[in-house]
């Protein structure tokens, strides 16, 4: 079976750069430990790419996540996401870049 070469996006590129320039690999929800190789899986987007295309290959909307993290800010409800160890920055790039996600999250308080 052949498989199809993946069009280059520069995304991994950018999860490489990020990940060299990051002393402590651990989830920045959690703060388990990552390892010392990189995998696509713990470079989560804060403003989904399908809500920003233009914002996928902007390092400031990328956190480190394991796995767990990861799937849960993606898939979770929004009470599981408000549970999560959720930065400033995060919270701020989200309110500046998709207002309407972080309201539904956090427009309350």
């Amino acid at each position: 079976m052949k498989y199809k070469k993946r069009k280059k996006t520069g995304e991994w590129d950018m999860f490489l750069e990020i990940w060299s320039k990051t002393k402590h690999h651990n989830c920045e929800k959690c703060n388990r430990d990552l390892g010392s190789v990189p995998a696509p899986i713990y470079f989560s987007h804060i403003v989904p790419k399908s809500k920003s295309n233009a914002l996928r290959l902007d390092p400031n909307n990328i956190e480190l996540l394991c796995g767990d993290c990861h799937s849960k800010y993606e898939f979770g409800t929004i009470d599981q996401i408000k549970s999560m160890n959720n930065s400033e920055r995060m919270k701020e790039y989200l309110k500046e870049h998709n207002y309407l996600r972080w309201f539904k999250i956090w427009g309350e308080e």
